[in-house]
């Protein structure tokens, strides 16, 4: 269940959460051939495709907030772990992520993401 927290977090691109940084990066050109994911010469890179930013995860947001229910006892309200301020879930169990995950994560990245990187997630 961790490692698909971990995951969950990776993917929502939570700040201080998400393990791409700028050394996981160096590492890329030692470990594969894809030069577009490398750190650029002025220090700055691109963002992975799976990771959401900016208005894909307000979307998921304002999804959540508006639409999702679950029944009582199947996971806590996920209204409450949205914080639209930094714009990150906060204070998510475990078993939280891995409804997520399992249950909203792949009917949201159907419309969000790209064919390809929706159908190696899902």
């Amino acid at each position: 269940m961790h490692v698909e927290k971990n995951f969950f977090e990776n993917i929502m691109n939570i700040v201080f959460l998400t393990k791409d940084n700028t050394k996981s990066r160096l590492d890329f050109s030692d470990i594969c051939d894809q030069a577009f994911l490398e750190v650029q010469p002025d220090g700055k890179y691109i963002f992975l495709p799976y990771g959401l930013q900016g208005d894909k995860k307000r979307a998921i947001f304002d999804w959540i907030r508006d639409d999702v229910e679950f029944t009582d006892g199947y996971a806590s309200n996920l209204r409450n772990c949205i914080d639209y301020g930094e714009g990150k879930f906060t204070g998510m169990k475990s078993h939280d992520c891995h409804v997520v995950m399992q249950r909203l994560l792949p009917f949201a990245f159907a419309q969000l993401l790209d064919p390809d990187v929706h159908q190696a997630i899902a």
